[in-house]
């Protein structure tokens, strides 16, 4: 899997500021279920690329394995606040091969469907010396939920899916993988696996371990603002997604067998305008480009900058359900740099705003007043901070690489 998570574990610092006191994080690991390959690692000190993107973590290191155990040290690390990722990386490839091999973060067991936030795994490091102990979580193990009574002690293989089609890097991969028909395709509750994984390039890979012969049916959607489910308008998704099979989203027309030791499915992401409603109000879909927001005045490196784009003032600027593209980056520098890939000329108005929690929402308190930093295409705000209108904050996308600047507000 190293197109989906292209991880390199390298020692050595990388950004790191000039601090007066260093100390020793000493990160513990244990419950490993086998000796093989190494324990790999990363310490983070913002939510930027936080926990999949290991090129911007502050450190990396990696250590071999004793009796299911290992150890990992990072000298030398200022005083801060952090967060930390280990992986099990039982075939020493320096990659991570989601859900097949163990990831652990500090403070937390991780969900392999559901990515943890930085503030939840963040610690301080406020002394000569930390200790902390992380416990990497597997699949299928972990994730197995739907497997019939009937597929329980037979043969096993191994599933590679390859996913391509997909319109952005924006966000994760989200795969489900279903032994029977109930909650086919919506329900993925009731998926027997389920893992997500990085995109790079419009395309992405899940490995799915030790599964048992017998029939199953895949579904793969673009989990675009990372919020772990698939967003639907009028009952229809809004977000592209693909199945194992061509033609109708049905089970049956999905289905394929697991009967050898290994096999590889391959999942086209697609979209079809006409399930959608926001979508289809588009001006030309013939004709398209990349569009790119830089957005500045970003209060801290928390969480993520989400811009949505609408193609008419229905629902702008704060009904998420009518919004017609959706993107986030995370936040370096006080700063942030959304791409839409591949998206039709037109004219849009953008809400810009930075989900400091990773929530996906934008936070207001009981009096519905901003509680997160935001701002709107042309930069336009009302009247003491309130939200413009439509036409005013209307631009015309044009031209591939078309670039705006949106300045954050705080209130």
């Amino acid at each position: 899997m190293k197109k989906v998570f292209a991880i390199l574990f390298l020692s050595g610092f990388t950004a790191l500021s000039f601090a007066s006191e260093l100390g020793k994080i000493v990160i513990k690991v244990n419950n490993l279920r086998n000796n093989n390959g190494q324990i790999v690692g990363a310490v983070f000190n913002s939510g930027s690329g936080f926990p999949a993107d290991f090129s911007a973590a502050l450190r990396k290191e990696s250590a071999k394995i004793t009796g299911n155990a290992a150890e990992l040290v990072f000298s030398s690390v200022p005083y801060g606040r952090y967060a930390a990722v280990i992986a099990h990386d039982e075939d020493a490839d320096n990659a991570l091969d989601l859900p097949a091999e163990g990831v652990g973060v500090s403070n937390s067991s991780v969900s392999l469907f559901t990515p943890p936030s930085f503030d939840y795994a963040a610690f301080k490091l406020n002394s000569p010396e930390m200790e902390i102990t992380v416990s990497p979580n597997y699949s299928p193990e972990f994730s197995r939920r739907n497997f019939p009574k009937n597929r329980l002690g037979v043969k096993t293989g191994d599933i590679t899916v390859v996913l391509s089609g997909f319109s952005s890097d924006a966000g994760l991969a989200m795969v489900s993988l279903y032994a029977v028909s109930e909650g086919f395709p919506y329900e993925f509750e009731k998926a027997a696996l389920s893992s997500y994984a990085e995109i790079r390039g419009g395309e992405s890979k899940v490995v799915f371990r030790d599964v048992p012969y017998g029939p199953y049916a895949i579904v793969a959607f673009h989990d675009v603002n990372a919020n772990g489910k698939l967003d639907m308008v009028n009952g229809a998704p809004d977000e592209e997604m693909g199945t194992s099979g061509a033609g109708e989203v049905l089970f049956d027309s999905a289905v394929f067998n697991v009967d050898s030791a290994t096999l590889a499915m391959a999942v086209n992401i697609r979209y079809d305008v006409k399930g959608s409603g926001a979508r289809v109000k588009v001006m030309n879909p013939a004709r398209g480009g990349d569009l790119v927001f830089n957005i500045a005045s970003v209060p801290n490196g928390r969480g993520v900058v989400r811009v949505e784009l609408y193609a008419s003032p229905d629902g702008f600027p704060f009904d998420t359900a009518k919004k017609t593209f959706s993107a986030f980056a995370y936040v370096k520098n006080n700063a942030a740099s959304v791409m839409f890939k591949d998206i039709p000329f037109g004219s849009y108005a953008a809400t810009v705003y930075h989900d400091e929690n990773g929530n996906g929402v934008f936070d207001k308190d009981i009096f519905g007043l901003p509680l997160e930093a935001y701002g709107f295409s042309n930069n336009k705000i009302g009247f003491k901070g309130s939200p413009p209108e439509y036409k005013e904050a209307e631009f015309t996308f044009e031209k591939d690489g078309q670039s705006l600047a949106v300045v954050l507000k705080t209130r």
